[in-house]
């Protein structure tokens, strides 16, 4: 039996052993931030403190300040909780640009219980954007019983709401507006309303239907989809032990500690083994890190060194988070997926077949978007080309000797993630090129090679050349071919298969 206060305490040795070096910030900081929350949660703010402390990460710094805020809110005569909230509110303009408007909002009522509006203002005071300084007036106003008292705060926030750049103006009007309804204020409330271009209430229903069309959506699409395999306590453990990174060791205690404990010996017995309570090595950079300075080589152990995601619940975990150190410099990515390309047979080699279809699909999708870096305009037509010509390589170097073993399906989509999704600009110049490249495809040996070279030529229907390239294909071909492998080829020539 583990006691939920012995796992907090097994997360927290763990993460004290991670070394303070720049490879292992992230993980070092995440885990911090796991174990703050969860000691929160059992109102331990001594050691929720204690992780706040070894935080010097003020990004990862900001969620654990607000949980303590919120938290101090129910727990006023807590003098670390207060302390940590006024330390806060004095470095507050060095957090906004981590917070959400939800954030700050968020922690209006126990900045107000715990330290006065006085303290609430001065957050309001800090913040650069008009908008949520708004809504932290909105919300205080909610908490004032005085009339007088809600609608001077309500006018200020008025203020800054009109200020606020057109495309959120409107947004920071509804809030407005609907505080000086629930304070009673009606004639303010309309005045409000013929400020902002679009009424407010009208906002609100729009924003409602959009929710529900959305949600119908993924309700439809959660019906249509695999259904995620069921997961246990047990078979996370054993995930997590694979994937062999320090941070989710340290999220699994957590939630094992705030699921009650652990009861099963299995679990506990994996748990105290030397391989869970070792510190494994760094895990690899966030797929949105800047990447700018990597040669070929490092951007194939950038996207390949990784490990396979096992269970759709991990997938947030592996990846981490989605926020760019820098904003992706398209002309250097571009020039570095022409250096992998080129040589990646050799590249790949390395790694699992299946790290190489995972890597591949972030070049293709989120975060990379090859597609869209092609059409940048800052990338040169020479550059484009030499890209899109590499291309072959890992046709005729890596998927050729592997297509009979290889499960994934990013080669047989390759050409469809870029044809169909390049921009108008630039679709012909990267069809012209693409044309070539499909047509030395089609002459590799390999049936898998020569298919997903069809359903290439397929996205790029109705271009003349692509129609005859296939009706060539299938003259040299049919006899070769099963029936279904016919219609199949003969729907990529009009450019009608999936």
């Amino acid at each position: 039996m583990l006691s939920p206060l012995e796992l907090l305490d097994l997360a927290q040795s763990l993460t004290s052993q991670i070394p303070r070096t720049l490879e292992y910030s992230e993980e070092r900081n995440g885990s911090w931030l796991t174990i703050g929350t969860a000691r929160l949660k059992v109102d331990d703010i001594t050691n929720a403190q204690t992780a706040l402390e070894n935080i010097d990460d003020l990004r990862l710094q900001v969620p654990l300040r607000v949980e303590i805020g919120k938290w101090v809110g129910n727990h006023q005569d807590s003098d670390i909780g207060r302390n940590i909230l006024r330390e806060t509110i004095l470095q507050f303009s060095s957090f906004e640009c981590w917070m959400t408007r939800k954030d700050v909002t968020d922690l209006v009522p126990s900045v107000f219980t715990v330290l006065g509006a006085e303290a609430v203002q001065s957050i309001a005071r800090q913040l650069e954007d008009p908008f949520t300084a708004a809504n932290v007036y909105v919300t205080l106003s909610y908490l004032l019983p005085d009339a007088d008292a809600r609608r001077d705060q309500l006018l200020v926030a008025e203020k800054l709401a009109v200020s606020t750049p057109e495309g959120n103006r409107d947004w920071a009007l509804r809030w407005v507006f609907h505080g000086y309804q629930r304070a009673g204020f009606t004639k303010d409330a309309e005045r409000v309303r013929h400020l902002a271009s679009k009424d407010p209430e009208e906002l609100t229903r729009d924003e409602e239907a959009i929710f529900r069309n959305t949600e119908a959506i993924f309700g439809e699409v959660d019906k249509l989809g695999p259904q995620a395999p069921q997961d246990t306590f047990v078979a996370r453990l054993r995930r997590f032990l694979d994937y062999r990174f320090n941070d989710l060791k340290v999220i699994f205690l957590s939630d094992a500690c705030l699921a009650g404990g652990v009861t099963d010996p299995e679990m506990e017995e994996l748990i105290r083994s030397e391989s869970f309570q070792r510190v494994e090595a760094a895990r690899p950079p966030r797929l949105t890190g800047d990447t700018s300075l990597l040669d070929a080589a490092g951007m194939a152990r950038f996207l390949f060194g990784r490990p396979v995601c096992q269970h759709p619940a991990d997938e947030s975990l592996l990846r981490g988070d989605d926020n760019r150190d820098s904003d992706p410099d398209a002309v250097v990515f571009v020039r570095q997926m022409s250096g992998l390309f080129r040589d990646f047979g050799r590249l790949a080699e390395p790694f699992s077949m299946e790290q190489v279809e995972q890597g591949l699909w972030f070049v293709f999708g989120h975060p990379h978007w090859l597609c869209d870096k092609l059409s940048d305009p800052r990338v040169s037509s020479e550059l484009r080309e030499e890209c899109l010509r590499s291309m072959f390589n890992p046709f005729r170097d890596y998927y050729l000797p592997r297509e009979d073993r290889f499960s994934g399906s990013v080669f047989g989509m390759w050409w469809d993630l870029l044809l169909a999704h390049a921009s108008e600009e630039k679709q012909s110049e990267i069809e012209t090129t693409s044309m070539d490249v499909l047509r030395l495809i089609l002459q590799l040996p390999g049936k898998q090679c020569q298919f997903a070279a069809l359903h290439g030529l397929n996205h790029m229907h109705p271009y003349p050349a692509a129609e005859a390239t296939v009706r060539r294909y299938l003259e040299e071909h049919r006899t070769s071919l099963s029936a279904d492998e016919i219609a199949w080829a003969e729907a990529c020539a009009i450019g009608d298969a999936m």
